[in-house]
């Protein structure tokens, strides 16, 4: 069992290694970045539409919110 929490879904860092490694032209480092993330979780939470739906209202609602933010478990009261 891993000692540390996400307050995201983890789903959302496996989307942010897809865009930024693509964005850098560096493909390659795909498979070991999901490799790195997957020995140190526990569980795969989705990112669902309610969660997308919570997100987008919080930041419509909150002008200084950042998107990451509005998006985080946190957000959602989870407590997993």
């Amino acid at each position: 069992m891993c000692s540390y929490r996400f307050d995201v879904p983890v789903a959302a860092v496996f989307q942010e290694i897809l865009h930024g490694r693509a964005s850098l032209r560096r493909r390659e480092l795909i498979r070991p970045a999901f490799a790195s993330l997957l020995g140190v979780i526990d569980e795969v939470y989705p990112v669902t539409l309610t969660m997308g739906s919570v997100a987008r209202d919080l930041v419509l609602q909150h002008p200084a919110a950042e998107a990451r933010d509005a998006g985080s478990r946190r957000a959602f009261g989870e407590q997993h």
